[in-house]
């Protein structure tokens, strides 16, 4: 996305840091996916997915909040960013269940 963009000529960031920025992101996903497994193991498939977009929709906000007002802040953005990559394998996780459920009886007979 342009991401780098925005953080590199709008914020002031380095390519190193923005490097460093986007991995420190990119490794919040794994907590993010132990919680989806916990989650689903422990409450079930449909009421991970209920806690995922009631998640997802309140970091919504909190992207609102920050680009209204502190849409200068590089910490701002990546703390949302990051609440963002943990709180996505929570929604996905068992999103992709409640898709593929129906299609594996066509999956099997095909």
């Amino acid at each position: 996305s342009n991401m780098s963009l925005v953080l590199e000529e709008d914020m002031h960031v380095t390519p190193v840091q923005f490097g460093i920025i986007n991995g420190a992101i990119t490794v919040a996903v794994i907590p993010g996916l132990v919680l989806a497994t916990v989650f689903s193991q422990r409450f079930g498939t449909l009421k991970s997915y209920r806690a995922g977009t009631v998640a997802l929709l309140l970091n919504a906000f909190i992207f609102v909040l920050c680009g209204a007002f502190c849409s200068g802040s590089v910490w701002m953005l990546i703390a949302t960013m990051m609440i963002f990559s943990i709180i996505m394998p929570v929604f996905c996780m068992p999103m992709e269940i409640l898709y593929s459920q129906p299609l594996e009886n066509i999956f099997t007979t095909a």
